[in-house]
């Protein structure tokens, strides 16, 4: 039922926006949905991160723990990996020392680019919690992880384990504001609305996380509901986008992303608390080349009809249906546009509007039902054919595939498509990886961890 509400008839864009009812809120999503692993990825603050060795508490060090340490040092991670593998396997340690082994390895494994196998490495320190002497150093790696990872990887969850307290370490200083908007967005998700709100608000204004956490804290107070909370924390971000010295703190991109995002979401704030005019002031400030600019006219259009401006609706839903927007879908428009007939009577167009619906949308709504039948238990073949989608060559009509492919460039979506491209990504490297090494344990780990995460992810993609 999950895949047929996301490819259903009218779902496509009743996902994003309400027909004339409330509006949806959704949380922000950055645009660029994957970055390519740097080259020499690092947790920030790293060096500052370290725990100093308490010989006394630890013991003594083996001196395979100390080959693998002095391997890890000089960047020969495949070998550390190896060494690291034995100390924690093996009996010559202390379970303190053990420890530090265990977490050594989810570094190791992180500057090899195995993130997916460095997250499952860090979650057995997470499920270990306050008995493991690295579990609060392990958020640094978490919050590093989170930069290059999808959050349908699960990072959100596990940074979740984590109380308000733990953030205040010392040693996590160089992340905090980061850990902050994190453990939000976990609360947000949650549904622990005054938690996120709470975390959002010690972000502070000169991160580079401050106007993510403001425009979230906006989303958070829309669904409490407090309108005018959500528009004072959005407008913050409109003061920053007019100040040219607070402005040049952030990338221009950025900026722009999180100007228009802020002026849309307070669009339909309006928009919900009745407000037409106002609402339409704040969408139309979303300028034609955001991603957002087509959402922002077809909302206009329906509060155009409220006001009972319906040359304006009309105008709008004209731009929406026209033949250069023929990869985008908006099925609502025509309806709209039917009723503004209906209550002219002009009963003759509003039929032929009715018609256009039932021509346009009636063949697609039976190719989607189709497309769920022939795996209606199966999310791994669901996920393999929506990637024949996205490659255009799942074999549909020519208008099903248009409007398919538009929906599964949802952001959520795109970002959990991205997750398993990451773990086949690591899938070649290990292929590629030294025939000595992938004869040890840990590439077993390794290759088996991966294993997993890419089916689980097929699936979760699926669904």
């Amino acid at each position: 039922m999950a895949r047929l509400s996301r490819l259903s008839f009218l779902g496509f864009r009743l996902l994003v926006t309400g027909v004339m009812g409330g509006v949806i809120f959704l949380a922000w999503q950055a645009r660029p949905v994957h970055a390519a692993p740097p080259d020499k990825p690092t947790a920030k603050g790293e060096e500052d991160l370290e725990i100093e060795e308490d010989v006394t508490r630890a013991g003594p060090p083996s001196k395979t723990l100390e080959r693998a340490k002095k391997l890890y040092d000089k960047g020969d991670y495949y070998s550390a990996s190896i060494e690291f593998d034995k100390v924690v396997k093996g009996n010559e340690d202390t379970e303190a020392n053990k420890q530090k082994a265990q977490f050594f390895q989810g570094k190791t494994l992180f500057h090899l680019q195995f993130f997916a196998a460095a997250l499952v490495h860090f979650d057995t320190i997470v499920q270990k919690g306050r008995s493991h002497k690295y579990f609060r150093r392990t958020l640094q790696w978490l919050a590093a992880l989170a930069e290059i990872l999808p959050e349908s990887a699960g990072i959100l969850k596990k940074i979740g384990t984590y109380s308000k307290e733990d953030l205040e370490d010392p040693a996590l200083a160089p992340v905090r504001p980061k850990l902050y908007y994190l453990l939000g967005r976990y609360f947000y998700f949650a549904g622990q609305l005054e938690q996120a709100v709470d975390l959002f608000r010690r972000v502070p204004n000169d991160s580079e996380y401050y106007l993510k956490a403001k425009y979230m804290e906006g989303v958070c107070w829309t669904l409490v509901p407090k309108g005018k909370e959500a528009v004072d924390a959005l407008k913050e971000i409109l003061v920053v986008s007019v100040e040219p010295e607070l402005r040049k703190k952030f990338p221009p991109d950025e900026m722009q992303e999180m100007e228009e995002r802020a002026a849309l979401t307070m669009g339909r704030i309006f928009y919900q608390t009745k407000q037409y005019e106002l609402a339409i002031k704040y969408m139309e400030k979303v300028p034609q080349d955001s991603p957002d600019w087509l959402d922002s006219l077809f909302e206009a259009s329906w509060a155009y009809y409220l006001i009972k401006k319906n040359s304006k609706a009309l105008g709008n839903i004209h731009t929406l249906n026209a033949p250069y927007f023929e990869n985008e879908f908006f099925p609502e428009s025509v309806i709209l546009k039917s009723q503004i007939y209906f209550n002219y009577c002009l009963y003759d167009r509003a039929l032929e509007a009715v018609n256009e619906f039932n021509a346009q949308f009636a063949p697609v709504r039976d190719d989607v039902k189709r497309i769920v039948k022939q795996t209606p238990d199966d999310q791994g073949a669901f996920y393999e054919f929506a990637r024949k989608i996205r490659a255009g060559t799942a074999g549909l009509p020519e208008r099903t595939q248009l409007m398919t492919n538009a929906v599964l460039q949802d952001r959520t979506l795109l970002k959990t498509f991205a997750y398993v491209e990451e773990i086949d990504r690591e899938m070649k490297q290990y292929e590629a990886a030294d025939k000595a090494w992938k004869t040890t344990r840990i590439a077993g780990e390794v290759l088996q961890d991966l294993t997993l995460q890419k089916s689980l992810s097929e699936d979760t993609a699926g669904s």
